[in-house]
């Protein structure tokens, strides 16, 4: 056996190799933090602003899981080709050092599962973390301020804001449109004990909401606005029919002008969806007030119609009648005219007319009346009256008795005495008539009637002309009567009356 020569490492060798295997262990430890700090910085920053975007982890949470673990293999694949390298270099290098760089080996696979570990650590406490922050939270939503509700996700709102758009203005008939971006917000919240809503009762919300932006037409009046309806179409309704109000068809009648007194335009207006009006309610308060209307409708018609001439009355001295003894000779009879005029009416209420044309369709017959002249002669009641029977006394007044209305006075005196007649008259009846016995009756005229019963005889007779004081029958006992005296009765227009009140 041929023995080599032993050649003994010398303490330079041993010193270059120690150096060497410090400098390869600085460059481990350097490479490891390097990677623990890319691993930090990579997932720091989500770690950080995870409750602000919860959501796009989640969606995202497989990928980036998938992305984590293709980097943690990459980054062991060449922590095991740097290891690798190392290794083969240290025993180029150290062909004599097997016990430290058995050591070496040991220590890098040791970090090895290490790191892995860490990482494996990193990766679970962020699921954990994702998971119990997206169980507990959600989002607040709300329509350009006001809180509407609470929702899990956001896509709970996002995909019903069509639909409610829809029906909102199938609802109002005006344009409404809900915008994602520029009318709701979403505000990051915790969900614990608070109600959650879902699809549908974001749906009702929104639906259910006055104070939504919506695009109307306003009426203006002298530049105020009256009124905001959901369409342009609409407002014109209203003013069309408010002018139609004041302008329907007539007969004879043709509307030259027909406008509103005031300034009065439609404009787009932006508003709120409780403020967009029917077009009935708009109508009712354009006249609300009476005395002081919103609008004020000019017409101006020219009308034909006919107009009556009232008939004059012409009098005429009658000396053939006595006096307050009229007659009509001639009927009065109303004539009638055609006429045409311009006529300014304001909310209906005529304000203006002017005649243009007159036409006499049939003239006007004047009455003729005759009036009595002659003076009354003493046969013509004066409205005087006498003591029919002075020889007489008031045996029985007028008034009630027996049970019943005794309608005249009775004066009594013995028979054959003289009955004058109280005033001037015609006798309308003389002759013998049930329980009156004989009896005379006298038309003093202006519905004056005397009657004289129970005579013993009758002096005149029926259409007899007397006057006031004639003698015209004898007090008797005829007819139903206990005793010679005179029944003497006056009505008046029909009515009996106290003959002692007018004699």
């Amino acid at each position: 056996m041929d023995k080599r020569k032993e050649i003994k490492p010398g303490k330079e060798f041993y010193n270059r190799v120690l150096r060497e295997i410090k400098r390869k262990k600085r460059n481990v430890a350097k490479k490891t933090d390097n990677i623990k700090r890319i691993l930090l910085r990579k997932y720091r920053k989500p770690i950080n602003k995870v409750s602000e975007k919860v959501s796009d982890l989640k969606k995202n949470f497989v990928k980036k899981e998938g992305a984590v673990s293709e980097t943690m293999a990459s980054l062991v694949s060449e922590f095991d080709r740097s290891h690798e390298e190392f290794a083969q270099k240290t025993e180029a290098v150290v062909s004599r050092g097997n016990r430290r760089i058995k050591f070496l080996r040991v220590m890098a696979d040791r970090k090895k599962v290490m790191l892995l570990k860490y990482f494996a650590g990193i990766v679970a406490v962020t699921l954990g973390v994702l998971a119990l922050f997206n169980y507990v939270t959600g989002y607040e939503y709300s329509y350009n301020g006001k809180v509407l509700g609470l929702v899990k996700g956001q896509k709970e709102v996002t995909q019903v804001l069509d639909i409610a758009s829809d029906q909102l203005t199938d609802h109002y008939n005006a344009k409404i449109t809900i915008g994602e971006k520029e009318d709701i917000q979403f505000r990051k919240v915790v969900t614990i004990n608070r109600d959650v809503d879902d699809m549908e009762e974001v749906l009702k919300r929104l639906t259910y909401m006055k104070d939504i932006n919506a695009s109307g037409y306003g009426i203006y009046v002298n530049e105020k606005r009256v009124a905001a309806l959901a369409t342009k179409k609409e407002a014109k309704t209203v003013l069309t029919e408010t002018l139609a109000r004041f302008s329907e068809k007539k007969d004879g009648v043709e509307y030259e002008d027909v406008k509103f007194a005031e300034k009065v335009k439609i404009k787009t207006v932006d508003t709120k969806l409780g403020n967009i009006q029917k077009t009935g309610a708009v109508q009712g308060k354009m006249f609300a007030d009476k005395d002081s209307p919103v609008l004020h409708v000019t017409t101006v018609e020219k009308a034909v119609y006919k107009e009556k001439v009232t008939y004059e009355t012409k009098k005429k001295d009658n000396p053939d009648a006595y006096i307050g003894e009229n007659s009509t000779t001639v009927k009065g009879k109303d004539g009638e005219s055609e006429v045409v005029a311009r006529i300014t009416r304001v909310n209906g209420k005529e304000t203006k007319r002017d005649i243009l044309k007159t036409k006499v369709l049939s003239k006007p017959v004047t009455k003729v009346v005759l009036v009595g002249t002659k003076k009354i002669p003493p046969t013509m009641g004066d409205g005087h009256y006498c003591n029919p029977c002075p020889a007489g006394y008031v045996s029985s007044g007028f008034g009630y008795r027996w049970g019943r209305l005794h309608r005249g006075v009775d004066l009594a005196c013995g028979s054959g005495n003289s009955i004058y007649a109280a005033d001037g008259g015609t006798v309308v009846s003389a002759g013998y008539r049930n329980s009156y016995g004989n009896v005379v009756e006298i038309d003093h005229r202006n519905g004056v009637v005397s009657r004289y019963a129970h005579c013993s005889s009758i002096l005149v007779h029926a259409g007899q002309k007397v006057y006031e004081g004639k003698l015209i029958a004898r007090v008797g006992s005829t007819g139903n009567s206990t005793g010679p005296h005179l029944h003497f009765e006056m009505q008046i227009n029909g009515r009996f009356v106290n003959p002692l009140k007018y004699i």
